[in-house]
């Protein structure tokens, strides 16, 4: 039971039905004064009798040192320096403020002492000459509305019926005034401290006003913000719109809150349930964990880095939530303990009255122990007993740092993953660390060394960021691209009991600056700290610097670090020097520091680049001897594809699907980060989807599960195999926790190998199926032998690969957990004749088509033929055709075939060949630029073509670029482009012509992109994926003959956000421009018309009220008839009817659906036809939806 008086229970407390605003009042002053002066606690308590002291101490020395004119001469009033944020005046407040509490604290010798009073009076006087009602504000405006009252409100409250009633009349006047300041920001992070400030002076001066503004003001901070300012549902906290700041403008919040709830308490004026449980949640969730020997993580304090008194802890705000029942108590009570074991500045009297009511409660004296993810902002804590592990990322939403007041010159890699490893506590907190750090080689980051602009901050536009957490562990995970920087990366880290598993892949710089990854840098206990690589000291002192080869592990100051496999490891130990000034605004003292640091160096110009290593906290020399020669993890995969570590020593194992994948017991059906381990009897599983977008995730996990509970509505299925499950991924980065409990295994497993029978030998790729209820299937590997897991007892098992007899053995009996082999021998079928792929060809001009010689069996499959073949063509006018099967045309359209013979087989096949009047161009180059923050970068390689329009930052175009230089002077007839879209979206493309064709895919950016000239043609984007075209005629027959290049802009001419990817040219699906070539500018006087391919293309489909008809009709002469476009209903009925006279090539008409006589038809289905010239048709269908 906790028994200071002062600190009550504030959850439970109700509104009281009635009460008069000035018993409120009275009530109000009463809180705020017993609070201030430690009412109620225990003055011989040492920690209590001490803060009474160092109170008394202080004031004396304000009090003796206070100039006749009530000011002190070591303070520099001048009232401009406020401007830059410097005003010295502030601390002439805050000594106001130690007098009064000395004035109005009982248990010290100033108590209602008069010389203090008297001072007092001369003080709140002097002060007025530069801050009064009517005085010019400076434009700083935190000054005023939030600096001078958190220390004023407090003075004037403690000294009011004290001091002269005129001097205090003024000295309240003027506090007013400050507050009056005109429409100041009130943001997230800064109204709880206002809130004080208004509270203050309205209990001063009775006026509810401000009173009531306080309340306003403290219920917007106290609640949640899914965006911009404030306490995010993570209960992580932004400020400045997208910097991650628990600490620095949090840590206010984290204070600020418990006080406003204490001085409320039992008045009209406290706060809902609901303000409570977040200020609660953010401490316990939020500041506790980020806390460690008395210091917040430095990742999250933002600027506040770059100050030598901002790198501290939040002793208040866990003392203050420590005195409150909830579910938390007790953490609160744990992490103040604690805290208090490493706490060495003075404590005022407020705190240590709640230090003297909770040092001995709770169980232990303990951090919050475990791993948490913050997927709101990209931020990892990980923590054990003896070691604080954390990791700052940025992705969408959040940048990596920021410049204000001149704070962060160099912080511009704050959030590039860098990974704080502490074991201490205090080892970046102290000594002056901060300032001396290699601001380039920050831990865990990867970098393209170069120079950097003095306070640039950067962003990263990759949506994949994020972890995940399951229980005490967790994984997280960041496709890292910088708008600062060329280099790109794809990073993960692996959080378990002893190790951090770093991996990296895909690091790519395209740049003469190396890049690195850095494994760590840190400050050295002592200078002569040993470092040993692979049981071989190198290094016991500064000045050491080299690169070791073929690294298997090191060890420094008790953290050991492992590389699977070895690397080539570079590293230094070396004095490294700074000033606090060179990264903010501090002294200019150079502060020196021994310093530790490991890199792997992955060259200039790198392509592809990996690493992988793994930190080990807390272990010695001789325990990292031991433990590299039988490490714990191993490395399942580190590709581009998949990052994945197995952990023997907790059955354990997790995964970065970059792309949809299978690993280990997982198969996952979307990119995600997995975290999977497993006991005897559960199985515990986490999961997310790490883009902001809304999706539904399945995964399939080869064990039988049910499920216990999960932190998310979940879909399972199992059955005695596998367990298939899903959930929605809100879209937030929060992901799934699930528990499951194993049922006993009830399959076994059947490993089959094949062979051939004629010779022995294995037979790869042949299909295996075991069947019982369920046919399970795999197939045969380089060695002939596949491992199919089934159900037990009697099976069926099928053996097939094409060209081979099918082979069927039935009742196969397999055990549970056993593995029963299976020999088969398969006998190889006799072809029967041979066959050309494909059986129809169909080219362009200037073509190349691979072709491939088909063995038929006698079970109508097919193998492939390379031996003994002999191919031709007729006429040998239309190309030529080697010896492999490649086909390349020539210039002349026509018709033909193409032979091909085989001297082994002694068969022989031909295949139908047209080449056709049409050059197909693929581009040179393609790109897409983004504007705003992302104006510099570069998206050449990505393999999507992204047109949005919205607010710059998110707004793209693309560029494509066609080399035309082998139909130069001839005649176009058409001209179609041709782009997949990979998004079902509605929109409405402009295709324009680009006269500079200088452009080149690597180097584009927003910045440099080349002007959009005239609109040729518009892509209708109907809702639906597929290839999409362009009429691009008109512009080509103007541009072909006289330029070889030819360029187009593509962009979205209405601001509606909408997203679209088209298909680049890096992907299997590439833009495609078809230029169909008159024959007689090639020398040939005219082609037939079946050299030509009509298509009909509709879209959307279902479609209300509108849908295109995009349609190509061939260019021929002598036709008779018009082409017909018609519109059927189901029973054949003509519903409308489009003759296109002098239609040829490309064309669209929109149908209302509307018949021909105006009337709108009803909803169904109807079939479009398009009738030819020559009386071919080709028809689809349409659905008119409601």
């Amino acid at each position: 039971m906790l028994k200071f008086s002062v600190f009550l229970l504030l959850a439970a407390a109700a509104f009281l039905s009635i009460r008069t605003e000035a018993a409120d009042v009275d009530t109000l002053r009463a809180n705020v004064i017993n609070y201030m002066t430690g009412a109620g606690a225990d003055t011989n308590d040492p920690v209590v009798a001490q803060a009474l002291t160092d109170l008394e101490n202080s004031a004396r020395n304000y009090m003796n040192d206070c100039q006749p004119r009530g000011g002190w001469p070591d303070i520099d009033y001048t009232i401009s320096l406020a401007y830059g944020g410097e005003w010295q005046a502030i601390s002439h407040y805050s000594r106001m403020k130690q007098m009064a509490l000395a004035y109005a604290t009982p248990g010290q010798r100033l108590y209602r002492s008069d010389s203090i009073r008297n001072a007092m009076e001369l003080a709140l006087d002097s002060i007025h000459d530069l801050v009064y009602s009517g005085v010019s504000r400076i434009n700083n405006w935190w000054y005023w509305y939030q600096g001078i009252p958190m220390y004023y409100g407090p003075a004037l409250l403690l000294m009011q019926g004290h001091v002269d009633s005129a001097i205090f009349a003024q000295a309240s006047a003027a506090l007013k005034w400050c507050l009056d300041y005109p429409n100041p920001p009130s943001n997230p992070g800064d109204m709880v401290t206002q809130a004080l400030g208004n509270l203050y002076y309205g209990i001063v001066s009775g006026d509810l006003l401000y009173i009531n503004r306080a309340r306003t003001l403290a219920q917007g901070e106290l609640t949640i913000h899914s965006s911009y300012d404030g306490i995010r549902p993570d209960y992580s906290c932004i400020h400045h719109s997208n910097q991650l700041y628990i600490g620095g403008y949090g840590a206010q919040v984290a204070a600020d809150g418990p006080r406003y709830l204490l001085f409320t308490r039992n008045t009209s004026y406290m706060l809902s349930q609901v303000n409570f449980d977040v200020i609660t949640n953010f401490n316990a969730e939020g500041t506790a964990w980020c806390l460690y020997h008395n210091s917040y993580d430095v990742s999250v304090i933002g600027r506040s880095i770059t100050r030598r008194e901002g790198l501290g802890g939040n002793l208040t705000a866990l003392v203050l939530m420590a005195v409150q029942s909830g579910p938390y108590q007790t953490l609160f009570q744990n992490a103040a303990r604690k805290a208090l074991q490493t706490f060495s500045a003075a404590l005022p009297v407020e705190i240590a009255a709640g230090v003297s009511a909770v040092k001995n409660e709770g169980n232990t004296a303990s951090w919050p122990l475990g791993h948490k993810n913050y997927w709101a902002t990209y931020f990892t804590v990980h923590k054990r007993p003896d070691y604080h592990l954390s990791v700052k990322m940025m992705g969408p939403g959040i940048t990596g740092s920021e410049l204000v007041n001149n704070e962060g010159k160099k912080s511009w890699h704050l959030s590039d993953g860098m990974t704080y490893i502490l074991r201490n506590g205090d080892e970046y907190t102290t000594n002056d660390v901060i300032p001396t750090l290699d601001w380039n080689r920050l831990p865990g980051i990867t970098v393209q060394k170069k120079s950097y602009p003095t306070g640039a901050a950067y962003s990263n536009s990759r949506p994949f960021v994020g972890g995940v957490e399951c229980g005490p562990y967790g994984a997280s995970a960041m496709d890292f691209s910088s708008n600062g920087e060329v280099l790109t990366a794809k990073k993960s880290w692996f959080f378990f009991d002893g190790e951090l598993v770093c991996l990296g892949s895909d690091v790519n710089c395209p740049s003469t600056d190396s890049a690195e990854t850095i494994v760590n840098q840190r400050p050295l206990s002592a200078a002569n700290a040993p470092l040993v690589f692979n049981g071989t000291t190198v290094a016991t002192g500064t000045g050491w610097s080299g690169t070791i080869t073929d690294a298997a592990w090191a060890a420094c100051d008790s953290i050991g670090y492992y590389f699977p496999g070895g690397t080539d490891l570079c590293g230094k130990t070396a004095n490294q020097t700074g000033r606090w000034s060179n990264i903010g605004i501090g002294d200019t003292i150079l502060r020196t520091n021994p310093m530790l640091t490991l890199w792997m160096n992955h060259g200039v110009n790198a392509v592809k680049a990996s690493y992988a290593y793994a930190v080990l906290p807390n272990k010695s020399i001789l325990d990292m001897a031991v433990y590299a020669a039988s490490p714990v993890f191993s490395i399942v995969e580190n590709s581009d594809t998949l990052h994945a570590v197995s952990h023997a020593g907790l059955n354990a194992f997790s995964a970065v699907f970059w792309k949809a994948g299978e690993c280990g017991l997982v198969k996952a059906d979307s990119p995600s980060i997995v975290f999977c381990r497993i006991t005897p009897d559960s199985l515990y599983f986490s999961a997310t989807y790490p883009p902001r977008q809304s999706a539904t995730l399945r995964f399939r996990i080869d064990e039988p599960l049910s499920l216990v509970q999960s932190t998310r509505t979940m879909t399972v299925s199992t059955d005695s195999i596998t367990t298939i499950l899903s959930f929605a991924s809100p879209g937030t980065g929060l992901g799934v926790y699930a528990v499951f409990h194993r049922i006993p295994k009830v399959f076994g497993y059947a490993r089959i190998s094949v062979h051939d029978s004629a010779t022995g030998d294995p037979i790869p790729g042949a299909l295996c199926s075991v069947r019982k209820n369920t046919s399970n299937t795999g197939f045969t590997d380089a060695s002939g032998i596949a491992v199919v897991k089934a159900d037990t007892g009697a099976n069926q098992i099928t053996v097939q690969r094409d060209g081979w007899q099918v082979a069927i053995v039935d009742q196969v009996v397999l055990r549970v957990g056993e593995t029963t082999d299976v020999h088969i021998v398969l006998r190889k079928l006799l072809i029967e004749g041979m066959a050309i792929s494909p059986s129809s060809v169909m080219a362009g001009i200037a073509d190349t088509i691979e072709l491939t010689a088909l063995g038929l069996f006698p079970d109508s499959s097919a193998d492939t033929l390379t031996d003994g073949l002999v191919w031709s063509m007729t006429p040998e006018t239309l190309g030529t055709v080697d010896s492999t099967g490649r086909l390349v045309t020539g210039w002349t359209p026509g018709s033909g075939s193409v032979r091909c013979s085989s001297t082994v087989l002694g068969f022989s096949t031909q295949a139908a060949l047209t080449v056709r009047p049409v050059y197909i161009a693929r581009p040179i180059a393609d790109a897409f630029t983004r504007g705003g923050t992302f104006a510099g970068t570069n998206y050449g390689n990505d393999s999507v073509l992204t047109i949005k329009t919205s607010d710059l930052d998110y707004t793209r175009r693309v560029f494509l670029k066609f080399d035309l230089s082998n139909i130069a002077g001839m005649t176009v007839d058409s001209a179609v482009l041709k782009l997949y879209s990979a998004s079902a979206v509605t929109a409405n493309i402009s295709v324009n012509t680009i006269a500079d064709d200088a452009w080149q895919e690597g180097s584009i950016t927003w910045s440099n992109q080349p002007a959009l000239g005239s609109a040729v043609d518009t892509i209708v984007i109907g809702n639906s994926i597929g290839w999409k075209y362009a009429n691009l005629t008109a512009s080509l027959q103007a541009q072909a003959a006289s330029d070889s290049f030819y360029s187009l802009g593509l962009y979205n001419p209405v601001s509606d956000g909408v997203y679209l990817d088209f298909k680049s040219r890096e992907s299997g699906a590439p833009p495609v421009l078809e230029v169909w070539i008159n024959p007689g500018s090639m020398g040939r006087a005219s082609e037939p018309d079946a050299l030509r391919a009509p298509f009909l293309e509709i879209s959307p489909n279902p479609f209300n009220p509108t849908v295109t008809m995009t349609f190509f009709i061939p260019i021929a002469s002598g036709d008779r008839k018009s082409p017909r476009l018609t519109v059927f209903d189901v029973k054949g009925g003509i519903v409308r009817s489009w003759v296109l006279s002098g239609v040829r090539g490309m064309d669209r008409i929109v149908w209302n659906g509307r018949d021909d006589r105006g009337r709108c038809v009803s909803t169904g289905v109807y079939v479009v036809r398009l009738s030819l010239a020559n009386g071919k048709n080709i028809q689809k269908k349409v659905i008119l939806s409601k």
